[in-house]
């Protein structure tokens, strides 16, 4: 029997529900639960759509049952350094489990985006709604507060590049409960309120109001840019204090500062950011501090910046149409030509993406590489 169970299921699942089945009595685990830890098991040793599908047929009620259930389980734990309940709560997969729930989400939301064409899919579902009640019973594992902050960034900056500015933020910031130390997560935060601020809307939730005639007209909810670029400034202020040699909240810094007219602030912030970021960062900084310096009249410093962009990044639009504006202004209309054509070639046939056009919204890829590195151990 066991043999037929080894084939079928694979060792190491049938490994964890063994070890699950033996807590059972004690735990007065329920069928329904011992069914759960199952479809995690799955996660971590079979084909992980079967686990995907798995966990797609639970109700909300069921999931709500099951994380009121792990956070009494966490509850007793927290009672004793070294007792059985202790070992039993340490000895659930619930990392696992934070990472099923987490896949299934952004599965089914990638889903739901290409049904409605593209619109942004930001609503809180149970699998979201699980995963937010796993994550403090997630930290109270041993080593559990490290994957707790390295899983919330990895979530913000995917829920970033989704377009779920809120929802990002909110991440972050639930993960700044956990450690209100934690420069990156002070990052995240900050990015979502740059976003926001920058592009003018909060999630693409949308309201309906009505024009002077009475018909219905659809937009998106008004928020306040001033508002949402200040919380910008201050996490991104509290990232460089909690990590003075943090370069990409220097640049941050100073484009938020720049964006709300802090001239001076701004140019002071890029100018550092110039000396102390590399790579895609360094392009960035290049160009954003050359746009500082072009605003200020001092044209021939812009076009040295907007040059060392070019440098970095010979392919860059963006760079050509900057640096081809700063010679106009110059009145050297036949270079500006020469900078332009120079980049023509490269329309269409560019390996990557340029930084600039992410800036606001990250990379769905890099978020996605975070959480695989966190898959990995898991399994």
């Amino acid at each position: 029997m066991t043999d037929r169970l080894t084939r079928r299921l694979g060792a190491p699942t049938l490994l964890v529900l063994l070890t699950l089945a033996s807590a059972a009595s004690a735990q007065m685990m329920t069928v329904r639960e011992r069914a759960y830890w199952g479809v995690v098991a799955q996660y971590t040793s079979v084909d992980r759509r079967v686990a995907l599908a798995g966990i797609g047929d639970w109700s909300e009620r069921e999931l709500e049952t099951i994380t009121r259930i792990i956070e009494d389980r966490a509850k007793a734990a927290r009672k004793c350094a070294d007792c059985e309940a202790r070992h039993r709560f340490d000895a659930l997969p619930l990392r696992a489990a934070l990472l099923l729930h987490a896949e299934y989400d952004r599965t089914t939301r990638l889903i739901k985006i290409q049904v409605n064409g593209g619109a942004a899919e930001c609503a809180v579902n149970p699998h979201s709604a699980a995963m937010e009640k796993l994550l403090g019973p997630v930290a109270l594992q041993p080593g559990g507060v490290d994957f707790a902050i390295r899983f919330v960034t990895a979530l913000s900056l995917n829920l970033r590049s989704m377009l779920c500015f809120v929802s990002a933020r909110q991440w972050a910031e639930l993960g700044l409960k956990i450690n209100a130390g934690n420069a990156v997560l002070q990052l995240a935060r900050g990015l979502a309120g740059e976003s926001i601020g920058s592009i003018g809307f909060a999630e693409p939730v949308w309201r309906t109001v009505y024009d002077a005639r009475g018909r219905p007209i659809s937009g998106y909810e008004a928020v306040d840019l001033k508002e949402q670029l200040n919380i910008a400034l201050e996490s991104f202020g509290k990232a460089l204090a909690l990590d003075p040699k943090f370069s990409e909240a220097r640049l941050r810094l100073g484009r938020v500062q720049w964006r709300m007219g802090q001239s001076a602030s701004a140019r002071d912030s890029l100018k550092r950011a110039v000396g102390e970021t590399e790579g895609p960062l360094l392009y960035l900084a290049h160009l954003f501090y050359g746009q500082c310096l072009e605003d200020e009249g001092e044209v021939t410093g812009a076009i040295f910046e907007y040059t060392a962009a070019m440098a970095l990044r010979p392919d860059s639009q963006v760079g050509a149409v900057a640096l081809a504006h700063a010679h106009t202004l110059r009145g050297e209309s036949d270079r500006a030509r020469e900078v332009l054509e120079g980049v023509l070639p490269f329309s269409g046939r560019r390996k990557t993406l340029d930084p600039f056009w992410s800036y606001l919204v990250g990379s769905q890829e890099v978020a996605e590489e975070l959480l695989d590195q966190l898959r990995e151990p898991a399994r």
